[in-house]
């Protein structure tokens, strides 16, 4: 029976139970009273990315077998089309994407209506050709029947600056940022953490509508970033490249395999934390909106 997984990218904790009580009280100002959760269910033998509107959702480069549920509210945002991206790759032991692929892959785009992610519906099913012919790598386009109606307004990136049209200094600015996110992570202090992502988890709680889920997954975010204190990895830029995502409105350091520079390992497990930067306008410095 295949692993149910929510995984909720870049979520995080609130300071205190107080900031919790007050970033409720300020979303259910504009919450719809009727809560709608949309939700990508895959299974994909092959190398992938799946994105909405071009922010990634989704990535597998093992040889494996790749599935999941994954929530999406997130990822659309107000006055935009949902746009979903199938981009598919060959593996490292073979010239070309496998021709019938399509046995193998396997992608709904599912809702339910209510915050506790149960009962979940069929929406839409995305289908990619039934034969791809001698192709590396090939992207597929699909627009989402999403009823915006139904959503918490939810800005995100939307009207932030296009960073890839002037990457002058960028880099270093990118790099800079993530040593300050490095030394607060480092020091443990989640309230000093939780000032510089503080749109990103109004913006998360607003979008899965106050969610039991969303709530202990920001209580398990604290935690991991007051075990962080003294373990975090010193960062190896040599490693990392930027990476566009959003149409060039967003921005992140990845390595090879996708993953962040910013991270610690217990005797469990690597723990990461994901961020992605944008500038809200011209002149304004980067901050961290997922």
């Amino acid at each position: 029976m295949k692993t149910i997984i929510l995984i909720f990218l870049f979520i995080v904790s609130t300071g205190s139970c107080q900031e919790k009580k007050e970033n409720n009280a300020k979303n259910k100002v504009t919450m719809k009273k009727t809560p709608i959760i949309y939700g990508i269910d895959y299974d994909i033998q092959n190398h992938f990315q799946i994105l909405v509107n071009d922010d990634l959702v989704a990535q597998n480069f093992e040889d494996i077998k790749s599935s999941a549920f994954l929530p999406i509210n997130e990822y659309l945002l107000s006055n935009k089309k949902a746009i979903l991206k199938v981009k598919l790759y060959k593996s490292a032991k073979k010239q070309y994407i496998t021709k019938e692929l399509y046995k193998n892959f396997s992608l709904k785009i599912m809702f339910c209506k209510n915050n506790l992610f149960e009962g979940f519906s069929l929406l839409q099913e995305i289908s990619i050709p039934k034969e791809i012919k001698e192709e590396s790598y090939i992207e597929y386009t699909y627009f989402l029947n999403v009823d915006f109606d139904k959503l918490n307004p939810i800005l995100g990136w939307y009207s932030s600056k296009n960073l890839a049209e002037n990457e002058s200094n960028l880099l270093k600015e990118v790099q800079g940022y993530y040593i300050k996110v490095f030394n607060i992570l480092n020091s443990g202090s989640y309230n000093d953490y939780y000032k510089i992502i503080k749109k990103r988890e109004e913006e998360v709680l607003l979008a899965y509508f106050d969610a039991p889920e969303i709530l202990q997954e920001q209580d398990d975010e604290k935690e991991k970033v007051q075990q962080a204190k003294g373990l975090m990895n010193s960062i190896d830029f040599s490693k990392y490249s930027l990476k566009f995502y959003g149409d060039g409105r967003l921005i992140t350091l990845e390595d090879k395999n996708g993953d962040s520079p910013l991270y610690y390992e217990d005797k469990d497990y690597k723990r990461i934390f994901g961020i992605l930067l944008h500038r809200p306008k011209s002149g304004s410095p980067l901050e961290v909106i997922r």
